[in-house]
């Protein structure tokens, strides 16, 4: 593929990224914020102070409403920006911490062995699987050539998840990918994977971590390489 097709299909994918945001924007309008929390309620969400079962509340209603799901989103971003530039300071106490202890040590000529405190795995979140069923998406070009959007809106939880996603019928197998891309159009996930045929059906399975976004809005894409993204509205409850 030549530079000038290569920048010319990132151009198309851009400005088809820009028109799922803006339909994105409008997929649960509540101009009149009905039933919606407040700022000061979504900053204690944000904050950790809200009880898990009234959080989920809230939580739920965040899926169906735009407004308060790009609120919470803007609210959630501000907190991670503040609390890197605290990560960011603590890095730097503690190096400076241990360049003292460093000091310290050679300076005195400590002969004293010190404990070994027995290491502690990190387990990570044990995978639930989660099945996405597409076969019904319609086939718009048998060479695949085309991509875009559908009117589908996809809903998944928020978990370390095994997907097994059935692709459209027809679909060939062979190597398959699926991206989720935020209000901006950024992208915040790829994976990659093999589908195969199973009992008559296109299966591709994929690994991801859903835990680490917050509720609301996302966009799922979904494509066959070379071909285009196929784009669907995705909501992480």
């Amino acid at each position: 593929m030549t530079e000038e097709r290569i920048v010319r299909a990132r151009t198309e994918e851009q400005q088809r990224l820009k028109k799922l945001r803006e339909a994105f924007r409008l997929a649960f309008p509540n101009p009149e914020r009905k039933g919606c929390p407040g700022r000061e309620l979504m900053r204690g969400m944000v904050a950790g102070r809200i009880a898990p079962d009234e959080e989920q509340r809230w939580i739920d209603h965040f899926c169906f409403c735009s407004p308060c799901s790009e609120e919470y989103s803007e609210l959630r971003r501000a907190r991670l920006r503040t609390e890197r530039l605290r990560t960011t300071g603590i890095a730097a106490a503690v190096m400076l911490c241990a360049a003292l202890g460093v000091w310290g040590w050679r300076h005195f000529r400590i002969k004293e062995k010190s404990s070994i405190a027995p290491a502690v795995a990190e387990v990570a979140p044990a995978l639930r699987e989660q099945i996405l069923d597409l076969r019904n998406w319609s086939q718009e070009r048998s060479d695949g050539a085309t991509g875009g959007a559908t009117s589908e809106n996809i809903t998944l939880y928020r978990w370390n998840t095994q997907l097994v996603i059935y692709l459209p019928l027809g679909s060939e197998p062979g190597k398959y990918e699926i991206r989720v891309v935020d209000k901006d159009g950024k992208p915040i996930f790829n994976a990659g994977g093999t589908a195969q045929i199973e009992n008559g059906n296109t299966v591709f399975r994929a690994q991801a971590d859903f835990s680490r976004f917050a509720p609301g809005h996302y966009m799922l894409g979904i494509r066959q390489p070379p071909w285009d993204w196929r784009f669907s509205l995705l909501t992480l409850r």
